[in-house]
């Protein structure tokens, strides 16, 4: 407050004032809707890059030590994630929440510019809910990489489309589209989009003369291409240094090209956006047909170039999840808000007018926001009630977490039952014993906080019929003979629409499928897990002391060569076990 008793105050692009109540009211609104993130369990995708990132913080490296299609980025960041925080559940979905609350920040700055101040709150609360997705999938469409990618995407927006962008700000833009190509190459499309339109409207004739206080187009072009090779070419590097170039070509390159085959058609991924989030894509047009403020345009053309660069590399992928929509729903979700936030500046003015109330317009127009993005949001209305009255039971002591997290869809099974599995895999084997998980729910390594002996750490990758098939296989099962693991976890009923069961993958791999009946014997089923031990089991580690050592350092390298004295440590073991 200031000395006079008003409210503090700043100035909006057009010259209103932006209170700081507003503005506490937008972090406030963003923040009590994502908050409920913080108690959600993780899904097998984050599980799975929440394990792929413990290897990488245990000095392993990606797609030679751990296999997963996604760019280095992903890995990266959460080996960083679980190195600082520890391997929680809990921290990887705080740190998601922070980044989508920083996403809605990005989003009101970006309607203010394209439709005023009013614009800035509906914007805010309309993207924390696309973010958020508030329906039974929520758990496994939150907290994926497109929710970073998404935040930097726009932060490129919003540094190229400023009034007087300066070198330094065209570098950083090309830094955080770069980034996000290290978390999936498909967004290079995007990229290269938003970043043409950028260069191509910050120059006024074709000599390449740039508008008064704008770099010319050959510093923009500079700028943005040596920020945006900033980071991959970093991680090239060191993959390149540390040996694992040609395994990371193979997977990114090789094996996604061969995945990119399995799609569904375009027609259907139209259908999906426009059946589910309808309401969200009619509001939304509305609000691209209002013609933005001056300040604005150059804002609304890199938009909408996104959202073009956006919907292609989701149809192009052809997998059509939901969390695949979110760069897609995040730029719709700010035009839905400069909608609503035209709609209700024009009400609050007639309001002004009829009551002549000033200080009821404010308060009123904040609550037609609130209502206007809830109702225009992507969530199942009914269920997200559920999820915040769930989410203040939990946190009043009257609801059991795993009673809240039963909700949720977290892969082929629920939350409480992969917490089950773990702990059953923790009760009845050693930290440094290895198991298989052959299935997608690679999210009970990092559960139950067991290495798996192999870097396929989820069956799709050899059950796909791709040049490298037979030779993974043989290098799958070598791993399975050098290192057994003590259970072997097949998962049941986990069919989609692009892939069998994981029974029916395991029948149609002879060789492994023999080896499991063989060699392992069913000791538990858990809802839809199989639980199958091995019949050699014994202690784990080996009782000396140097194979020991040597065994729990490629606890998390399952690619790593073995040493002689581990090796015959564990045929001596095996040995014992079978007298």
């Amino acid at each position: 407050m200031l000395r006079g008793g008003k409210p503090r105050t700043t100035r909006t692009m057009d010259g209103t004032p932006r209170t700081a109540s507003g503005l506490a009211l937008e972090w406030l609104a963003a923040a009590a809707l994502l908050a409920p993130g913080w108690l959600l369990p993780l899904a097998r995708d984050q599980g799975h890059f929440a394990y792929c990132g413990q290897v990488v913080a245990s000095g392993g490296l990606p797609y030679v030590d751990v296999f997963d299609q996604k760019g280095p980025a992903t890995h990266y960041t959460f080996a960083l994630l679980v190195a600082l925080l520890g391997p929680s559940p809990i921290a990887v979905r705080g740190v998601f929440f922070v980044v989508a609350l920083l996403s809605t920040r990005l989003a009101a700055s970006l309607g203010e510019r394209l439709a005023g101040a009013a614009a800035r709150l509906p914007c805010a609360v309309l993207l924390a809910l696309a973010v958020f997705q508030g329906d039974g999938g929520t758990a496994w469409n939150t907290g994926q990489i497109e929710d970073i990618q998404l935040l930097l995407e726009l932060c490129a927006v919003w540094l190229l489309a400023r009034a007087r962008a300066t070198w330094l700000h065209w570098w950083l833009a090309g830094l955080a589209l770069g980034t996000s190509v290290a978390y999936k190459p498909t967004a290079l499309l995007t990229a290269l989009l938003v970043s043409m339109a950028a260069i191509g409207w910050g120059t006024s004739t074709s000599a390449g003369e740039a508008e008064p206080g704008r770099p010319s187009r050959g510093a923009c072009v500079a700028a943005v291409v040596l920020g945006g090779l900033t980071i991959p070419g970093a991680m090239a590097a060191w993959l390149a240094y540390r040996g694992a170039w040609e395994a990371c070509w193979e997977v990114l390159v090789g094996f996604n090209l061969a995945y990119a085959g399995r799609r569904e058609s375009i027609a259907s991924g139209v259908m999906m956006l426009l059946s589910r989030w309808g309401p969200l894509c009619a509001v939304a047009v509305c609000g691209l047909l209002l013609r933005p403020a001056v300040e604005g345009r150059l804002t609304g053309t890199l938009l909408i170039w996104h959202l073009v660069g956006s919907v292609a590399v989701v149809l192009w992928q052809g997998k059509y999840w939901p969390y695949h929509w979110t760069l897609v729903l995040g730029v719709l979700a700010i035009y839905a808000g400069v909608a609503a936030g035209r709609a209700i500046s024009e009400f609050a003015g007639r309001l002004r007018e009829l009551v002549g109330l000033r200080w009821l317009a404010r308060p009123v127009a904040a609550a037609l926001a609130l209502l206007l993005a809830l109702l225009a949001g992507p969530v199942d209305h009914r269920f997200l009630f559920e999820v915040y009255k769930g989410a203040v039971s939990v946190a009043a002591g009257r609801q059991p977490l795993a009673a809240y997290r039963a909700a949720f869809l977290a892969g082929a099974v629920s939350s409480p039952v992969h917490e089950q599995v773990a702990a059953y895999l923790r009760a009845h084997t050693q930290p440094d014993e290895p198991v298989l998980v052959w299935g997608y729910e690679s999210v009970l390594y990092f559960l139950a906080q067991r290495p798996a002996p192999t870097r396929f750490v989820v069956d799709r990758v050899l059950c796909l019929a791709q040049p490298r098939q037979a030779a993974w296989r043989a290098e799958f099962l070598s791993a399975l003979r050098r290192r057994p693991p003590s259970y072997v976890v097949v998962v049941e009923g986990n069919a989609t629409p692009l892939w069998k069961d994981s029974s029916a993958e395991l029948a149609a791999f002879p060789q492994f499928h023999s080896l499991l009946k063989r060699e392992y014997r069913l000791e538990a089923t858990i809802d839809h897990c199989r639980l199958y031990r091995w019949r050699l089991a014994g202690p784990w580690p080996p009782a000396d002391a140097t194979a020991s050592r040597t065994a729990s350092r490629q606890t998390l390298h399952p690619g790593a060569r073995q040493s002689p004295e581990a090796t015959a440590a564990q045929a001596g073991q095996r040995a014992h076990s079978a007298r």
